[in-house]
C-alpha cells in the first residue's frame, strides 16, 4: 500500500475512504436525504466529520460584514451547533446502519461496517465521527 503524505487528521479519513472504494463526498450529513435515500433503497454511505460548528456561515459573516454586529460583539448565532443532532439516529430512523465515532482507533471497523451495510445489506449508512471543535 502506497502511503501520501498526510497532513491534517481530515486527510488521513479522506484517504482511508478513497482506499475503501469511496468515490464521492457529500457536504451535509444526510439528514436531509434519510427519507428519500429509505424510500428509494439507496445504498448510500454518509461520513459526517462532526465540529460541531458551521464555519461557513461563520466566515461569510466575518468576510461580509466586518463592521456587523456578530464580528463587534463576537457572538455567532447559527455557529455554534453544540449541542448537534445524534446524526447516526436520524439514520437508524430510516431504516439505516448508523454509528458515532469518537475514538479515531475505532475508524477503521466502524467504516468496514458501515461499507458492508452499504454493499452487503443495500441499505444507507451513517458513521458520526466526533471532531475536535474550532
Amino acid at each position: 500500500m502506497t502511503r501520501a503524505s498526510i497532513d491534517s487528521t481530515a486527510e488521513a479519513y479522506l484517504e482511508l475512504l478513497a482506499a475503501r472504494g469511496v468515490e464521492y463526498l457529500l457536504a451535509n450529513a444526510g439528514t436531509d436525504f434519510a427519507p428519500l435515500i429509505e424510500a428509494h433503497g439507496l445504498p448510500v454511505l454518509f461520513v459526517v466529520f462532526n465540529n460541531r460548528a458551521w464555519g461557513a456561515v461563520k466566515r461569510a459573516v466575518t468576510s461580509h460584514a466586518r463592521e456587523g454586529w456578530a464580528v463587534r460583539a463576537g457572538a455567532m448565532p447559527f455557529v455554534d451547533l453544540d449541542p448537534a443532532p445524534d446524526y447516526e439516529l436520524i439514520c437508524q430512523a430510516s431504516g439505516g446502519h448508523g454509528e458515532r465515532v469518537e475514538d479515531p482507533a475505532a475508524l477503521p471497523a466502524a467504516l468496514a461496517r458501515a461499507l458492508g451495510v452499504v454493499r452487503d445489506e443495500k441499505r444507507q449508512a451513517l458513521v458520526n465521527v466526533i471532531c475536535k471543535k474550532p
